[in-house]
């Protein structure tokens, strides 16, 4: 079963304010210098739509409302990688000191199959991997390029995938796997980079306003619609991290979770991208699905199963498309290391946490045995101490995530409905929304009772328990699985103990041992110990008021 992107499609029931027409905010720019790429037409691959658009509004948004001079910015709707790399040259020859260099390219994005680095494909490349790696421009180049000016910073903002797909969804090169990018930010010092999509995501369009959906959010963005957005007091002004804060949460409710913006930044003071005479706030839910976009049929889905739809035992899945990523964690506790790479299989995963409705169907159709709530087996939170008792009703909601079940338990629903518990490694790299380096599913801002159900400030959020799945969109992974941090933690398949090796294909722990693998922290956790790469070993007869778990699928990709 091959699921490709759900790719998302415009309806009428609100209109998308234009980005296209010339705002003049009255800001001057003088200092400043650009070279604006978009490449629409590729002569060897399949087309960019809307690629040119994009270019020329982000021009024309340099020149009117950032008041860049008009000759100062290169605007390139065709191009190879030298006419790229010479376009940078020139624009370093004109950028004055304290300026800033702008870099913006739509198009086709790649990984090379050498470094693992992000590439920006030229007009000319062609559909094989190493014609990728010599016709695409690395991060590295374009910061190499830049590196003669005199600017007091580098901002490429790229909107342009790696997981080598277009715009509509179509493998660049068919049925060829992308390895997650590893990130390169060239000179940190003097370098914001400010990424569409990230890992194995999908930059997808936005066919409400003709262009694609983060330049569109990033223009609307710099008109001003991202003015007070982390302070809530506009001021006239969008710094990077107001306009970063509300493409990311534009773009993640237009996509349902599935993209999400990647920004590098260089430390120091806020960097002011506008000012002057803006649109003013507007709020980032008018992208939100499913008012503004709505799901299109997937291709070649499975008869009986539609990607975020829940199946006949009222479970949702979600598809995480498989690569390559580096697990484990220097920043944690002893047994999160070494960090080691590891290839994972496509899957789906439920995108919740099981929860006590749905292991009653298991009960009831006699697959499965009841939870252990009342019979004083289940280790409860006693006010000092965890001590075997009866959970509590505030835990027991139809819509809770089931707990107090072992881990017998657990694999006999995964085998009722079809799945199996996950690996670490696949949990893991869904909790890291598909291998990427964040330090939780949503990425590296702080846990907080904002994003999952935790102990801060009091345990459950204040609650003492759990609350309802998926109760905390905002802390979801990108391919949107809910409470992969916090809420209850959750058994995986793996034997407890030290990693693999290196390289290992779908890696499933040591044959043998005493203790299972314990993933995600639960409503009893602080905020560190939610991180994506914590791992606890439990008995597998264990059965807690604080531990539950999720099911996967394997993908066939026959």
């Amino acid at each position: 079963m091959l699921l490709p992107p759900i790719l998302l499609t415009a309806v009428t029931s609100q209109a998308s304010p234009s980005v296209d027409a010339p705002l003049r905010a009255g800001m001057e720019s003088p200092l400043d210098a650009a070279v604006v790429v978009g490449l629409e037409d590729y002569a060897f691959v399949p087309d960019v739509p809307m690629a040119h658009r994009d270019a020329s509004a982000f021009r024309d948004w340099l020149v009117f409302t950032r008041g860049v001079p008009a000759n100062q910015v290169q605007l390139l709707t065709e191009g190879n990688r030298e006419q790229i790399v010479d376009a940078l040259a020139t624009a370093a020859g004109q950028v004055q000191a304290d300026g800033i260099l702008w870099f913006y390219f739509a198009g086709h994005g790649a990984v090379s199959t050498t470094t693992g680095s992000p590439l920006l494909l030229g007009d000319d490349a062609r559909g094989e991997g190493s014609v990728f790696d010599r016709r695409g421009v690395t991060l590295t180049e374009i910061a190499k390029a830049a590196g003669s000016g005199r600017q007091a910073r580098l901002v490429a903002v790229v909107d342009a995938c790696n997981a080598g797909l277009g715009r509509d969804g179509a493998e660049l090169i068919p049925g060829m796997r992308w390895a997650i990018p590893v990130a390169e930010p060239p000179s940190p010092a003097r370098t914001t980079l400010w990424m569409g999509a990230w890992g194995n995501q999908f930059a997808r369009p936005y066919d409400a306003a003709q262009h694609g959906l983060f330049t569109y959010a990033v223009i609307g963005a710099l008109r001003g619609w991202a003015d007070g957005e982390t302070t809530g007091k506009p001021d006239g002004t969008v710094d990077i991290a107001e306009a970063s804060a509300w493409v990311e949460r534009a773009v993640r409710l237009a996509s349902e979770q599935q993209q999400v913006p990647h920004l590098e930044n260089a430390p120091g003071e806020p960097l002011v991208l506008v000012r002057g005479n803006l649109e003013g706030r507007v709020d980032a839910t008018i992208l939100a699905a499913p008012t503004s976009l709505v799901r299109t049929t997937p291709v070649a889905v499975a008869e009986t199963l539609a990607v975020g739809e829940a199946d006949a035992n009222g479970i949702a899945w979600a598809h995480v498309p498989g690569g390559t990523f580096q697990m484990g964690s220097t920043a944690g506790d002893a047994d999160e290391r070494p960090i080691h790479g590891v290839v994972v299989d496509d899957f789906l995963m439920s995108r919740t946490e099981v929860t006590f409705s749905q292991f009653q169907r298991c009960v009831d159709a006699g697959a499965c045995t009841s939870p252990h709530l009342s019979d004083g087996s289940c280790f409860v939170w006693g006010g000092s101490q965890w001590v075997k008792g009866d959970l509590p009703e505030g835990f027991r909601a139809g819509d809770h995530p089931v707990v107090c079940v072992d881990h017998a338990q657990a694999l006999a629903f995964a085998r009722w409905a079809g799945g199996r518990l996950p690996t670490e490694a696949e949990w893991e790299y869904a909790a890291r929304s598909g291998g990427r380096k964040d330090t939780f599913p949503w990425g590296d801002d702080a846990a907080d009772c904002l994003r999952a159900v935790l102990d801060d400030g009091g345990a459950g959020c204040g609650q003492s328990a759990t609350w309802p799945a998926c109760s905390h969109p905002q802390g979801n992974t990108v391919q949107g699985l809910c409470d992969m941090a916090g809420n209850a933690s959750e058994w995986v398949a793996d034997w407890y103990g030290s990693y693999g090796g290196n390289g290992l294909t779908n890696p499933s722990g040591p044959a043998k041992g005493t203790l299972r693998v314990v993933k995600g922290g639960s409503w009893f956790s602080f905020p560190r110990l939610v991180r994506a790469t914590v791992r606890v070993g439990f008995a597998p007869t264990d059965r807690c008021a604080d531990v539950g778990f999720r099911i996967v699928r394997d993908v066939d990709r026959r």
